[in-house]
């Protein structure tokens, strides 16, 4: 019997943790079905809140665009079961550092969505839809 090399071995592998990885959205494709996380709560919660505290520290208020899309994630963060931690309160900043703080939250919104189903989905993408409104105001 022919062993397998290991980058071959390593190659295996990769692709067993991937379908490992892939196994639960497949399952969950159907949207009035599954549970509303597909990654479990605690990284979803995290990546929100962290997404949620970025347009907090924003200084600028974007035609009111930007708490929309905070209040949108607050409710995703509660649908996962996560927590907001109370605003610390942000200091003057430049137009251009309050703008790269929601094009981090853009991405974290991003990065998170993909482990979301239904109305943690939906509020999701509603606060990206935001934020670009927000970021073409000038």
């Amino acid at each position: 019997m022919k062993t397998l090399s290991t980058p071959h071995k390593y190659f295996t592998f990769l692709l067993l943790g991937l379908f490992t990885m892939l196994l639960p959205s497949i399952s969950s494709a159907n949207p009035n079905r599954g549970p509303a996380i597909l990654n479990h709560g605690s990284s979803s919660a995290f990546l929100l809140q962290q997404a949620y505290a970025k347009l907090d520290a924003a200084d600028h208020d974007y035609q009111g665009h930007r708490a929309h899309a905070m209040n949108l994630i607050k409710e995703a963060i509660y649908r996962v079961g996560g927590s907001i931690n109370p605003s610390t309160g942000g200091t003057h900043e430049a137009q251009t550092l309050s703008d790269q703080q929601l094009k981090d939250a853009r991405v974290l919104l991003t990065q998170v969505r993909v482990q979301l189903a239904r109305k943690p989905l939906e509020f999701v993408d509603e606060a990206i839809v935001e934020i670009d409104t927000a970021l073409s105001i000038r």
